[in-house]
């Protein structure tokens, strides 16, 4: 699976936003599989909220934001360079990544080149309590929640390796290495069909918005 790499837009513009519109993304991913590889029953609510996002595209959902939402996003950039200094790793910043058909994508926190091709990418998670990340420092690992995601950003990318960072300000941080699996096989599966599933769904509602408006006859 070809992908293509979308630059020079900052994560969080409005530009990035209607680049990422109507496409299904790797922080959506729970919505489409589940962390033990089971198909969602979510799906079809997000297929709605997706739709949703074409046709009124000032209530993007991905728009809303809050208080832990806000403060994840201000030490991203401060973890991206702890783990640059750590890794020794040089990390490359996009504002998103789709597969070459458009039908699926990610906005990765970070990628790693070599010889010009994705190595291995970088999943950030700020907690907005430590005690979230405590219980990921005590854990070893990377909380399970988050496995579609990840899986999903390599499924876009082609890469056989994505590191998982949980940061929290003054405490010493977590990072796993998440390798390509037969769970990851099971999200590409996934992910097709979901694609034919919204795209067939597509033309149905394409049909309702075309069908006139009757009013009720007394």
């Amino acid at each position: 699976m070809g992908m293509k790499i979308h630059r020079d837009i900052p994560q969080g513009s409005d530009a990035w936003f209607a680049l990422r519109r109507e496409i299904p993304t790797a922080s959506c991913a729970k919505q489409i599989i589940t962390k033990t590889g089971k198909i969602a029953a979510a799906r079809v609510g997000y297929m709605n909220q997706l739709y949703a996002e074409a046709v009124v595209p000032e209530y993007a959902e991905d728009e809303i934001t809050s208080i832990a939402i806000d403060w994840g996003n201000n030490w991203e950039s401060v973890a991206r360079e702890a783990y640059a200094d750590i890794t020794g790793q040089k990390i490359k910043e996009v504002a998103f990544v789709t597969t070459d058909d458009g039908r699926s994508g990610c906005s990765p926190d970070g990628l790693v080149f070599l010889d010009g091709e994705i190595h291995s990418g970088l999943e950030i998670k700020c907690p907005f309590h430590p005690r979230n990340h405590i219980a990921a420092l005590a854990a070893g690992k990377m909380p399970e929640e988050h496995k579609p995601q990840v899986h999903w950003s390599m499924a876009v990318t082609g890469s056989n390796t994505w590191a998982f960072m949980s940061y929290f300000p003054g405490l010493p941080p977590l990072i796993e290495v998440i390798e390509r699996d037969e769970y990851t096989a099971k999200v590409e599966a996934a992910m097709k069909q979901f694609g034919d599933e919204y795209a067939e769904f597509r033309k149905m509602m394409k049909l309702k918005m075309e069908q006139p408006i009757k009013e009720k006859v007394k």
